[in-house]
């Protein structure tokens, strides 16, 4: 393995690291670089690698910290992580989902400001992001527009992330203290008055940072710009708050009100989350309600649970989403784990299952990181059968080993794959009613045999219509293997002794 080095210390196009070929680089940061590199399975990655200048240990804390908060969070606008590790030469390193598109500053520099609406559709991913890691006792301290990525695909899906968990800190459970007495920590524009200040700090910094981000989208430059950085931390803690429509008239008034709650320089006088920030702003837009009003900031960050209700996104409509007809209800749908982690567990899908790395069998699965954090959901349909659908994972959703895309039917006897996980479905047997498609039978009603195959010929175009049906049938008590062509000709092959015989009828 050759590792050449360029000028600026990053690593050339083409060489390897730790399994790893890189393609370019990404950007670099105060901890190391960021390059577009390729996993060992071919897809594309964003691999973060620790500068060997920073020996100071503490940086390596940082690093391993900012690695750990990315695994521990599910959310469609943050980055998955795919893996962590350390190169022979001790080097630390981690690689994320690769999105392609540019950066929050890169388009204000490129494009200049935008209109109300445009910057809400991409800060409104962004808080709702910011919110699900309070939920979990989690500040990130650098939020930016740096730190904040629009993909150049805007199709359906996620197309805004936000990045760089390396200053995140868990008041209630870091133990390691990686900062100096003095030492300021984040980009001076963005940073809320008590950070400055040192004084005791939640996640209100971020809605702070947040309020500046909205700012300078819609002006275009941060809302304080001084000559000295120490000038630029007076304005943060003393100064007032600038007004947006000073620089962009056609901005609706209520605008700068709404960012100044967000910078208030007290933090119990901004808003209580991100979301309800961005609400706000939303609601000065027409056809948009104004949000219900809140009052201080609460002492404690919202509770998982909380968080995880608020953000449960609204059901699609369609008709796979819908419930079974009223007074026909269908087997609730077991889902087996036959191979891969968790072997042997079971789950059972009584109408909307969603299937992710840290979520299903309650983390069993966490180690198969070929599974995306929001892989895939199984929901059940109008006809009271169920569907599976991939939400756009890294690495596809298989029904019987074939690739699905959009929504696909999931009955009794298929094999389900994500990752290296397999699932096999069945119905529920702890539920009274069976699926549609066997009807249990009746007291007058003798059951028929269930084929296991049924191969259909369809005639070329534009000849008569015919239909050829073979079908397969497997006796499960003797073991006879039953091959019939619909109308025509049945062949049961049977054990006879140590051989098989073949009866045709």
């Amino acid at each position: 393995m050759i590792e050449k080095q360029v000028a600026s210390g990053a690593m050339e196009p083409g060489s390897e690291f730790a399994g790893y070929r890189i393609r370019s680089v990404l950007g670099e940061g105060g901890m190391g670089v960021v390059y577009l590199a390729e996993r060992p399975q071919g897809t594309l990655c964003a691999l973060k690698v620790l500068s060997q200048a920073r020996t100071d240990p503490s940086f390596a804390t940082r690093f391993k910290r900012e690695a750990e908060y990315a695994e521990s969070l599910d959310h469609p606008a943050i980055l998955e992580l795919y893996d962590v590790g350390e190169a022979p030469d001790g080097t630390l390193f981690f690689a994320m989902q690769y999105v392609a598109g540019a950066d929050l500053r890169l388009l204000l520099a490129r494009d200049g400001p935008m209109s109300l609406e445009e910057a809400l559709s991409i800060l409104e991913p962004v808080a709702d992001a910011l919110d699900c890691a309070h939920a979990q006792g989690l500040i990130h301290r650098d939020v930016k527009p740096g730190n904040v990525i629009v993909a150049e695909d805007r199709g359906p899906g996620p197309y805004v992330y936000l990045t760089d968990f390396g200053l995140s800190k868990n008041p209630s459970q870091d133990s390691v203290k990686l900062t100096r007495q003095g030492e300021f920590i984040g980009t001076i524009a963005y940073t809320a008055p008590e950070e400055i200040l040192a004084e005791p700090r939640n996640h209100l910094v971020d809605i702070y940072s947040l309020g500046c981000v909205l700012y300078e989208m819609l002006v275009g430059a941060p809302p304080f710009v001084r000559d000295r950085d120490l000038e630029l931390m007076y304005a943060h803690i003393g100064d007032p708050r600038p007004n947006a429509t000073d620089r962009q008239p056609n901005l609706p008034t209520g605008i700068d009100a709404v960012i100044a709650k967000a910078m208030a320089i007290s933090p119990t006088d901004r808003f209580a989350s991100c979301s309800e920030f961005t609400a706000a702003a939303g609601a000065l837009l027409p056809g948009r309600s104004a949000p219900a009003a809140s009052g201080a900031a609460p002492a404690t960050v919202p509770t998982p649970a909380d968080a995880a209700a608020a953000r449960a996104p609204a059901p699609v409509p369609s008709a796979a989403t819908a419930q079974a007809p009223a007074g026909e209800p269908s087997a609730a749908l077991k889902l087996v784990v036959r191979a891969g982690l968790g072997l042997g567990s079971e789950l059972t899908v009584e109408n909307d299952l969603a299937l992710g790395r840290l979520t299903t069998l309650d983390g069993l699965l966490a180690d198969d990181h070929g599974i995306s954090r929001r892989h895939g959901r199984i929901q059940r349909g109008v006809d009271g059968g169920f569907v599976v659908e991939d939400l756009y994972s890294t690495n596809g959703t298989f029904v019987n080993e074939t690739r699905i895309s959009g929504r696909h039917p999931l009955r009794a006897g298929d094999e389900l794959r994500i990752g290296e996980t397999i699932f096999v479905a069945s119905s529920d047997p702890s539920t009274d009613e069976v699926g549609p498609e066997h009807p249990a039978p009746t007291e007058h009603q003798e059951e028929e045999p269930c084929p296991i195959a049924e191969l259909v010929v369809s005639p070329p175009r534009g000849e008569q219509a015919q239909r050829l049906v073979l079908r397969l049938e497997l006796d499960l008590e003797t073991g006879e293997l039953v091959v019939g062509i619909e109308g025509g000709a049945t062949a049961r092959i049977a054990r006879d002794g140590d051989g098989w015989r073949v009866e045709t009828t």
